[in-house]
């Protein structure tokens, strides 16, 4: 994919090879660059992908800075502040009005045209992650699911002018395990590399969605608060399998695990746990056919530690073993 954000370092700024800070959330396989600056210090990682480009800046700051970057075409993408000690970040588009605060766990999407930026920084330390999304990915037929996203695609689609962004979602524990699942499973020596940064590309844009409409919602109802619950199980399950973790979901939706056990008991008569394992169960059972007595490759795409855990967990659910169960 075409690079289109691209970081410029003031004259003054120092590369260096053996720098004394490391990237907080290395990236593997990436380019990473770091630099030095009137005792600030910079971190670059860049990894360019067909179907996505991801890049990672980190910044320590000792003296307030204000720093350079050029968008050199039209482009699309999804921006994760993961972390902003004291003030907010501050992006500007130069010799324009416009403004916009990054804020500490706060994504948004955003769309750049062909523009120059400026990125202040106060003191503390600074992580800025993101994605350059290929539009593509959003069909005509998605329009209404994505519908808070679309202004944005079409103004990449028409190379539009101004600056365009979203509503913000919150960066929880799931976008954070994906971000960094991401991260540690890029590997461009692989076959299936791009196939992987697909799907994990496509996860995080479903969970923004989530965040986004959950956030719309405000959670009116304690049913539509297990619907939400519910939903965000089910995305999960289908991206880390027997990882997806019932603790992750409540932290996201900010409820006590507790009082969303009782209440999924309530509604639909059986624990959270009960329907996380069926989900689960659905899982193994759809994909059966793709890994026909691979049990090994099975259990380790859906994040079992190997297949003697997955065969268990399956007979405790079934009464059979995979083979038993495939022989009928």
């Amino acid at each position: 994919m075409i690079r289109s954000i691209i970081f410029n370092p003031h004259p003054d700024a120092k590369e260096i090879m053996h720098p004394e800070q490391l990237v907080t959330y290395p990236m593997r396989h990436a380019d990473s660059r770091y630099w030095e600056l009137d005792n600030n210090q910079f971190a670059e990682q860049t990894f360019d992908g067909r179907y996505a480009y991801l890049y990672y800046y980190e910044f320590w700051i000792s003296t307030p800075v204000s720093l350079s970057f050029s968008s050199i075409k039209p482009d699309l993408h999804i921006c994760y502040p993961l972390e902003s000690t004291g003030d907010a970040m501050l992006l500007t588009e130069n010799e324009t009005t416009f403004s916009l605060h990054l804020k500490q766990q706060h994504g948004l999407y955003l769309y750049f045209p062909e523009t120059e930026l400026t990125l202040t920084l106060p003191v503390g330390h600074h992580i800025i992650t993101g994605i350059t999304l290929d539009a593509g990915l959003f069909r005509p037929n998605q329009e209404r699911p994505f519908e808070f996203l679309m202004p944005l695609v079409q103004a990449k689609r028409t190379a539009d002018r101004p600056i365009l962004y979203s509503m913000e979602f919150m960066i929880g524990p799931l976008t954070y395990n994906a971000i960094l699942t991401t991260f540690d499973r890029i590997n461009p020596k692989v076959m299936d590399n791009e196939y992987v940064l697909l799907h994990h590309q496509i996860y995080l844009i479903y969970l923004s969605r989530h965040k986004i409409l959950t956030a719309d919602t405000k959670h009116s109802t304690t049913v539509e608060l297990i619907e939400n619950a519910r939903d965000y199980l089910q995305l999960t399950i289908n991206k880390f399998g027997a990882k997806a973790r019932i603790q992750d979901i409540a932290k996201s939706l900010q409820i006590d695990p507790n009082k969303l056990y009782r209440i999924h008991q309530q509604l639909y008569n059986c624990s959270f746990q009960e329907y996380r394992n069926q989900l689960l169960l659905d899982r193994i059972i759809q994909q059966l056919h793709d890994y026909p007595n691979q049990y090994a490759a099975l259990a380790e795409e859906l994040n079992f530690s190997g297949p003697s855990e997955l065969n268990r967990f399956f007979k405790k659910k079934t009464g059979q073993s995979l083979s038993q169960y495939k022989d009928l």
